[in-house]
């Protein structure tokens, strides 16, 4: 028996299994479709959650600045009950939106739209806010001081609650779960 009768020809080792190259090309087009299909199956209601107790805390916050630098007309912060959507008024004025500093457009916020973007789906409940509204005194206090005002921002089966400190204002954020319906 012979060598050469023996040894594999070039075209039957080819046909045993696939080079590096082709396997790294299937590898790449997998994790490529992976990539862009993943995102659909993610629930990020916990995202959208955080942001919008993020954008919200920030703007009380903003709301009680103004009052503190402007305290001859302090500002207020005005939830609309028709929609999830709130702006930063003076109490002089309180159904006219300041403007932003940044673009000069009405301090309006709107969850699922323009800063609000990324909170979309994202309702609330006022808790303990009998007008709709969290007003401040030139000192950043509220103006009421026997409530503790809170809102309730919910998605899913998830909630985040902000309560605002009648005595310093200060926002604090408690985290919580939806029970499941029955």
């Amino acid at each position: 028996m012979s060598y050469a009768a023996s040894a594999p020809s070039r075209r039957s080792l080819r046909l045993r299994g696939y080079t590096l190259l082709e396997m790294l090309i299937v590898v790449t087009i997998i994790g490529s479709v992976a990539v862009l299909v993943r995102p659909g199956f993610v629930d990020d209601s916990r995202l959208r959650l955080q942001a919008a107790a993020s954008i919200l805390a920030s703007d009380i916050q903003y709301a009680q600045s103004l009052s503190i630098s402007s305290p001859g007309d302090p500002a207020l912060i005005h939830f609309e009950t028709t929609s999830p959507s709130w702006w930063i008024a003076r109490v002089s004025d309180p159904e006219t939106p300041v403007n932003r500093t940044d673009n000069g457009q009405p301090y309006v916020v709107t969850l699922g739209g323009g800063r609000g973007a990324s909170a979309a789906g994202v309702g609330y409940a006022l808790i303990d806010m009998p007008l709709g509204e969290i007003g401040f005194t030139p000192q950043g206090a509220l103006t009421s001081l026997f409530d503790n005002p809170q809102i309730e921002l919910s998605m899913g089966d998830y909630t985040i609650t902000l309560t605002v400190s009648a005595a310093t204002g200060i926002v604090t954020e408690e985290a919580g779960e939806v029970a499941p319906a029955k």
